[in-house]
């Protein structure tokens, strides 16, 4: 791989010249929910920042939310969801009405800018809802303690907690996997074997009748002591 000759800060400056940064207020409106979300309305993006619009993917996960996990699943416990590959995020912004956490998480900067704005400008905006995101890069989730070290703060930037410190109940994404090297890295992330978790798929029905890249996973911790037991039955 060819490096480049350019520094970190060069680097960034050259990308922000050819990128497109002219993001539109775009209203989602599905059976009860009108949701505003920020993004571009251009169907391609420079600089592979495909993460600045919302693909198709992303709309018939976030209505299968709305029609089937979010009143019959999430709704009833109010879980800690991890989003992947979020983009502009409408999808965690979709889950926020029937959750008490949802993590937004991307790789570039760009798109963590912009994930950030929604988090802060978006409406309507759950207050019962804690909106946090997280740079994460998959291809480094296998490298011990990476989740220690990455950091999640909220839409103004400031940070809350450690990536390690969370807990999430469901992890959901939608259209995050295009090479076939992505993969590993992604079942790397959805592993949790650091933190002692099971992760099963609970949305098959997403592949039906519509092939889709997306997924709904329900995550649950293995008790590793009497202590974690009794919590766990809670």
């Amino acid at each position: 791989m060819q490096q480049s000759m350019l520094d970190g800060e060069e680097e960034d400056q050259l990308v922000s010249l050819f990128t497109d940064t002219d993001y539109q207020e775009i209203k989602f409106e599905y059976k009860e929910i009108k949701q505003t979300i920020f993004a571009l309305k251009t169907s391609s993006t420079d600089y592979d920042l495909t993460g600045q619009i919302i693909w198709k993917a992303a709309d018939i996960l976030s209505k299968y939310i709305i029609d089937t996990l979010g009143p019959e699943v999430f709704a009833p416990i109010k879980p800690n969801i991890l989003e992947l590959g979020s983009g502009p995020g409408l999808c965690g912004l979709i889950s926020q009405h029937y959750a008490s956490q949802v993590v937004f998480s991307d790789y570039q900067d760009l798109v963590m800018d912009l994930i950030k704005t929604n988090i802060r400008d978006s409406e309507p905006s759950n207050k019962e809802c804690q909106k946090l995101a997280v740079k994460l890069d998959w291809c480094k989730s296998s490298e011990d303690s990476y989740f220690d070290e990455c950091e999640v703060y909220d839409g103004s930037g400031e940070t809350k907690m450690k990536l390690s410190n969370t807990q999430f109940q469901f992890v959901i994404g939608s259209d995050i996997v295009y090479w076939n090297n992505s993969i590993k890295p992604l079942m790397n992330v959805l592993d949790f074997k650091e933190y002692n978790f099971v992760v099963e798929e609970i949305g098959q029905e997403l592949s039906k009748p519509i092939e889709i890249n997306s997924f709904i996973y329900k995550v649950t911790r293995i008790a590793q002591t009497s202590t974690d037991q009794e919590q766990l039955q809670q």
